[in-house]
C-alpha cells in the first residue's frame, strides 16, 4: 500500500515538473518569436488546461503569427480580459478572417483604452482607418 502511494505521489510530482517545463520552453519559444514551435507546446499545454487565459492568449497570438485566424480568433477570445493587448490581435485575427465590422468595433474600443505611451498606439492609428472603411465598404 505505501509503495503504490509512494510511486503515486513520484508520477504526480514527475508530471508537475514536466508541466512546468513544458510551459517555460513554450514561453522561451514565444518570447524568441519561434511561433510555429511554441504553438505545438502551446497547444499541448492547452490539453491539460484549455481555460487557461495566458495559455490561450498565447496560443491565440501564435496562429495569428501563422496566418491560421479562425482558431487564432478561437483562441484570442478565451483569454478573457486579463491581457488587454488580447483585443489588439483579437481585431487583427477578425479582420484577417474577413469580420470587418467586428474587428473595426473592437479595436475602436481598444483604442480608447490606451495613450500614445502604449507600444501599439501608432499601429491602431494606422489601422483604424483602414478597418472602418472596409468595414463601410463590405456593408
Amino acid at each position: 500500500m505505501k509503495v503504490n502511494l509512494v510511486l503515486i505521489l513520484g508520477f504526480l510530482l514527475f508530471t508537475f515538473q514536466l508541466s512546468a517545463q513544458n510551459a517555460a520552453q513554450a514561453e522561451s519559444l514565444f518570447n524568441n518569436k519561434k511561433y510555429r514551435e511554441a504553438a505545438k507546446a502551446y497547444e499541448v499545454l492547452l490539453i491539460r488546461r484549455p481555460n487557461d487565459q495566458l495559455l490561450n492568449y498565447r496560443y491565440g497570438r501564435c496562429l495569428l503569427e501563422l496566418k491560421i485566424f479562425d482558431k487564432a480568433v478561437e483562441h484570442l477570445k478565451k483569454a478573457g480580459n486579463k491581457y488587454p493587448a488580447k483585443d489588439f490581435y483579437l481585431a487583427e485575427a477578425f479582420y484577417r478572417n474577413y469580420d470587418f465590422a467586428a474587428a473595426f468595433n473592437l479595436l475602436k474600443d481598444y483604442s480608447s483604452t490606451i495613450d500614445s505611451t502604449d507600444v501599439n498606439f501608432k499601429e491602431v492609428q494606422k489601422k483604424l482607418p483602414v478597418m472602418e472603411l472596409t468595414a463601410r465598404l463590405i456593408n
